[in-house]
């Protein structure tokens, strides 16, 4: 079993995982249409994930972690050589997100392993609602993000 993170805003805790966020906005590997679930590799990188995204530090207190345990057969990884140059741009090239949507409707596997943006040597996990295997993740107890309030200073005056 892979434990792959979900940081999302507490409000969010029920549809965490029914892939609208992705599917309303849109996401770097993801148009918007699609419903994909993001997760990462690690509680570290997903918080990284979230805090690229916030626009106030203090807001990440509205924020809890989830776990979820994945079988290793239902992980696909996408290999270096498929990505674009451009992969990592802003804003996101329709090249990238179109690797994402083209994955999503092949249902070829419940969890696509994609390089991260903000930390290319790590994983984020794509994760497909839509996928006849959604229902074999084990997904835990959301947590209360373990931030140490130092952090949240830094970033207050980054």
């Amino acid at each position: 079993m892979k434990r792959v993170w979900r940081v999302t805003q507490r409000s969010y805790i029920d549809s965490a995982f029914n892939g609208e966020g992705a599917r309303s906005e849109g996401g770097r590997w993801s148009s918007q249409g699609a419903p994909l679930v993001y997760a990462s590799d690690n509680l570290s990188l997903a918080v990284l994930e979230t805090l690229i995204h916030l626009k106030f530090a203090e807001s990440l207190s509205l924020y809890v972690a989830i776990p979820v345990d994945v079988d290793e057969k239902q992980i696909e990884s996408l290999s270096d050589s498929s990505l674009p140059e451009d992969w990592k741009d802003e804003p996101v090239p329709v090249t990238v997100q179109t690797i994402g949507d083209q994955w999503c409707r092949s249902k070829s596997a419940l969890v696509l392993a994609v390089p991260s943006a903000v930390v290319a040597v790590e994983k984020n996990y794509l994760i497909n609602p839509l996928h006849p295997d959604f229902s074999m993740l084990k997904i835990g107890d959301p947590i209360k993000l373990p931030i140490d309030a130092r952090l949240l200073e830094k970033l207050k005056v980054a």
